[in-house]
Parts: C-alpha cells; sequence; structure tokens
C-alpha cells in the first residue's frame, strides 16, 4: 500500500498500523499478480 485517501486527504506511506476509514481508497503499486493476492488476502472493499 503505497496511500490512502480520505475525505481529509492523502496519506503517503501509512504506517503498518493505518487504521482504513469507511469509504477511504487505497492505493497500490505492483504487477497484477501483486493486486490479485491483496485483493485475495484482504478482499475487494
Amino acid at each position: 500500500m503505497v496511500a490512502v485517501r480520505t475525505a481529509d486527504g492523502l496519506l503517503i506511506n501509512p504506517g503498518p498500523g493505518t487504521r482504513l476509514a469507511a469509504g477511504a481508497e487505497v492505493i497500490l503499486i505492483g504487477t497484477v499478480e501483486d493486486e490479485e493476492r491483496f485483493l485475495a488476502a484482504y478482499g475487494p472493499g
């Protein structure tokens, strides 16, 4: 996870303890396979 966008703004490089607010947008960088693994582990939404 590279960043999290919320109504309050953009949090770049969030730490491992960052809690995601409802409606937050997770911004990822990686390959298609990386995205598939992320979605398999954490779900699409």
